[in-house]
């Protein structure tokens, strides 16, 4: 469920604390990471795109597996 504050939508990522993060995950040492690569906000029409990217590591650090997906937000009219 994507909850959505279009304040901080629309700054750019320079301006967040952080655009990854490491979710707690306990299957065999694996570590899913989401990383914000990207973020783009139309002011005339509100909608934002965002970017992220989905990285599994294995329990030794090396990379298993990469996906990304591309999310777009606008006003319910």
């Amino acid at each position: 469920m994507h909850i959505v504050d279009t304040d901080r939508l629309g700054r750019p990522l320079e301006q967040e604390e952080a655009t990854q993060a490491t979710i707690r995950y306990n299957n065999a040492g694996r570590k899913p990471r989401p990383d914000l690569l990207e973020r783009n906000f139309e002011p005339a029409t509100e909608r934002t795109t965002t970017i992220l990217q989905f990285s599994m590591s294995g329990a030794n650090g090396s990379l298993e597996r990469v996906s990304s997906e591309r999310l777009i937000y606008e006003p319910f009219k």
